[in-house]
């Protein structure tokens, strides 16, 4: 029931911005394409930009899962985009679910190129280890939920599943190429989560050099999102010494570091 009144909610919703988008104007202001897998820390990018008050949440408007398949995903967006209450506009997609989770796929850079065309602009966040991206997945798959907004020690352990393991940490390097294809020749501003969003006394300086990026004034910034694990992979993963082997047999050595 409560999933059937969610998909409701959402196909209004849907509807509503069709009618925004046929009938009412454009409005002036930034309109931001996030564009990064999942795990990457985007939820965590989209809390501390919507602190600026420049934008307002729209949590996935593509997440297939969760709101069904948008039927027009072009006029969709851009009246979503008129129907916000801020000027500004700002929401996340990840490629595939445009291209793989759709039963209807839309091809990502043709996607990509007819918003640019209407003067919206990408921020591309991508995360460089592929280890802590896949153990990142575990963990919320673990946890049976992606955010944590409180200090709490949650004492995770992992007994990992490492052919699993392996298999997505692969995919994770595919997605990666196939994103870098997809935007290729794009302008964008490019930032990554190990060396931007990891340690939070960086966030500050990553958003203000986004807001610059922008041509929007610089604003202090605040999240309540916690990071769900600051173990080290001996503490977090029972089955360690098997990891540790998998991790050799594919040379992801330089992931541990």
């Amino acid at each position: 029931m409560m999933l059937t009144k969610r998909l409701i909610y959402y196909k209004l919703l849907e509807l509503k911005c069709y009618f925004f988008y046929f009938f009412y104007p454009n409005r002036n202001g930034k309109k931001i394409i996030l564009f990064a897998q999942g795990r990457t820390g985007s939820s965590l990018v989209e809390s501390l930009l919507c602190s600026t008050g420049y934008f307002e949440p729209t949590n996935e408007p593509f997440n297939v899962i969760r709101k069904g398949e948008v039927w027009f995903p072009k006029l969709f967006i851009r009246g979503y985009a008129k129907m916000n209450k801020s000027p500004n506009f700002l929401f996340h997609v990840k490629f595939y679910q445009l291209k793989y989770d759709r039963k209807r796929p839309v091809i990502p850079r043709d996607f990509l190129d007819y918003l640019v065309s209407h003067g919206w602009e990408i921020l591309f966040l991508n995360r460089s280890n592929k280890i802590l991206h896949t153990l990142s997945l575990m963990v919320m798959l673990k946890r049976g939920q992606s955010g944590k907004k409180d200090d709490k020690d949650e004492n995770l352990k992992l007994d990992l599943d490492l052919e699993q393991f392996e298999y997505l940490a692969k995919m994770r390097v595919d997605y990666e190429k196939e994103e870098m294809e997809i935007i290729k020749g794009l302008e964008y501003f490019e930032f990554n989560y190990e060396k931007d969003l990891l340690d939070s006394s960086k966030h500050q300086d990553t958003i203000n050099r986004i807001l610059d990026y922008l041509n929007l004034p610089k604003k202090e910034v605040n999240t309540r999102m916690r990071k769900v694990n600051n173990k080290s992979f001996e503490d977090l993963i029972l089955n360690y010494d098997d990891f540790i082997k998998m991790v050799n047999r594919n040379n992801w050595n330089k992931y541990l570091e």
